[in-house]
């Protein structure tokens, strides 16, 4: 049994179109509803898939915010569901359609080959919805996404960190990865606005950058961005996307126009972006 487990909070813009992107590709659904003063728990209730929803009492602001404590309780409760395997992410993220695909097969490989920790590459979206940034730390960024539940689960070691912390418990600690030529697409970096609110959430969470060492102003830097196109192929479900998002997509992602060869690769992205 695969459950999709995840945290939300005032997540309402997004999660419409998260649930709808996973629905056919999990079994089940696992929420924590954390304080949510917007739609976030109406939306949750009228999922099918829905398994439960755990809730924390609503607040004004992210004070009080407990990433491990959250995320703990969430993967004990896909346990005692029958959870076998979980799968990660949050409302304002988008899995490359042809990971979820695949998924079954790549849960298998990760058995038979011993590499219990389901990676990926993790795309920061940039200025739209079909191109990422790739420069400097932005282009090695990585995401474990997927992992079988152990009989025992704890949460209390180095890893499990207020913030930025690894979901899967100390059991697996220093497991293989089993990393994945496929993107995790996070739409909340596609605004500037929300490029600064998020900057600025996490130095009112963390002043000292006690939990990510290079700080926060990264989050809003503009210097040497470096973007790329999603190529053909590697899309997320972009029908999926809030509406106002879902107007940028370049119509050529759209059309249903054949891939292009690897040859024509270069002329058809540049193309791509002038439309």
């Amino acid at each position: 049994m695969l459950v999709a487990v995840l945290q939300l909070r005032n997540e309402a813009y997004y999660l419409r179109g998260c649930l709808d992107h996973l629905r056919d590709h999990v079994d089940a659904f696992v929420a924590l509803d954390d304080g949510s003063t917007d739609e976030t728990r109406a939306i949750l209730a009228a999922e099918p898939k829905m398994a439960d929803v755990l809730t924390n009492p609503p607040r004004p602001d992210e004070v009080g915010w407990d990433e491990p404590g959250n995320r703990s309780r969430l993967l004990r409760r896909a346990k005692e569901l029958g959870a076998r395997w979980v799968l990660c992410g949050d409302a304002d993220e988008r899995f490359e359609q042809g990971f979820l695909a695949r998924l079954p097969e790549y849960l298998l490989k990760a058995e038979k080959q011993n590499r219990p920790l389901v990676a990926m590459r993790y795309r920061e979206l940039w200025d739209g919805v079909a191109q990422y940034r790739a420069d400097g730390l932005w282009g090695r960024k990585t995401r474990c996404c997927a992992f079988p539940l152990p009989d025992t689960m704890t949460f209390g070691g180095r890893r499990h960190t207020k913030f930025h912390g690894v979901w899967y418990p100390e059991q697996l600690v220093g497991a293989r990865h089993l990393m994945l030529d496929h993107g995790l697409y996070h739409l909340r970096m596609v605004k500037p606005e929300d490029r600064i609110a998020r900057r600025d959430r996490y130095v009112r969470l963390d002043p000292e950058s006690r939990f990510q060492r290079v700080g926060y102003d990264y989050l809003t830097e503009t210097r040497g961005v470096k973007l790329k196109p999603i190529p053909p192929g590697r899309e997320y479900a972009f029908h999926t996307l809030p509406e106002d998002l879902r107007q940028q997509v370049p119509a050529a992602y759209l059309d249903g126009r054949p891939a292009p060869s690897a040859s024509g690769l270069t002329g058809w992205l540049r193309r791509l972006f002038s439309s």
